[in-house]
């Protein structure tokens, strides 16, 4: 037997948790979004995306909202490497006695083996954003993963083993092209703290601010997440000081909101900034696939 214990994601899953034992039973939560500024929610218009479920070709993250296509989908495999840091022995806890005798017969007091591993891996993918026959948005995006894993090895008479995983650092890389234009994306996260980010555009540097504070709709209410996380639910995008667009990122069912002022051309470009958060969510899972030896 593997257990894995995972820390990615602890303040999202310890928030809807919290919402959930403060409702009433038959309540449940039907819809969630974002605090957005009351001015730029009038002045804003709503898209809903879908995150898909069966992910065996590229093409099933192919989005269709309003006039906007996404399509071109190129999503690589994920190259993940793992290095042995550090290897010792431990004394049975007298905590995982319990847990012991909860699944196995017999109880071992001998020492088990912890290897530390740190877990290095990398991603790329690029799509396209179509726009009432406009010259297409193409973003090529990079993600880099750093973990850790700590991997308690069997003693040769418990049958299990266990595997703790924490998250110390991943980035995305971007470069969005538009009509011989070119953008960066560059977002830089340590651990579960609040990502660093950059967005520019030609010379003109835009402004993103993460939003932490998350909205839930149960029955005709919305409720604000019940507890104050570094999580981040989604983001906030201005340029010139005015917001020009939103997105979530925290569910299956992001949410994008576009500023009715900005140009077609700005409007597609925002997609594809936004989408580029959204892939970046999607599969910022640095753990690895297969476990080590």
């Amino acid at each position: 037997m593997h257990l894995t214990f995972e820390k990615k994601n602890t303040w999202r899953i310890l928030s809807i948790l919290a919402l959930s034992t403060a409702l009433n039973a038959c309540q449940t939560i039907s819809d969630q979004a974002m605090v957005l500024d009351p001015k730029f929610s009038r002045e804003a218009t709503e898209y809903r995306l879908q995150r898909p479920v069966w992910t065996l070709k590229d093409e099933a993250y192919q989005q269709n909202f309003g006039a906007f296509a996404i399509n071109d989908i190129d999503l690589s495999g994920k190259s993940m490497q793992r290095r042995l840091t550090n290897s010792h022995l431990v004394m049975t806890d007298a905590d995982d006695l319990a847990f012991q005798f909860l699944f196995h017969d017999v109880v071992n007091l001998d020492p088990q083996r912890v290897n530390s591993y740190i877990l290095t891996g990398e991603q790329d993918f690029e799509f396209k954003v179509q726009h009432l026959g406009q010259q297409p948005v193409h973003s090529r995006c990079k993600m880099l993963y750093q973990g850790q894993s700590d991997v308690t090895t069997d003693n040769e008479v418990n049958s299990y083993n266990w595997e703790t995983q924490s998250q110390l650092q991943n980035h995305l890389g971007c470069v969005l092209s538009q009509n011989g234009q070119i953008s960066e994306l560059l977002i830089a996260q340590q651990g579960q703290a609040t990502p660093q980010l950059k967005l520019h555009k030609g010379s003109v540097r835009l402004r993103i601010e993460p939003v932490t504070t998350a909205l839930y709709k149960v029955g005709d209410r919305w409720t604000p997440t019940p507890m104050i996380t570094d999580q981040v639910f989604g983001y906030n995008f201005f340029l010139d000081e005015q917001q020009v667009a939103a997105v979530t990122v925290d569910n299956n069912f992001p949410k994008l909101w576009l500023a009715n002022q900005q140009s077609a051309e700005q409007q597609q470009w925002l997609v594809a900034v936004a989408y580029s958060f959204i892939m970046f969510d999607w599969h910022n899972d640095w753990q690895q696939n297969g476990r080590p030896e």
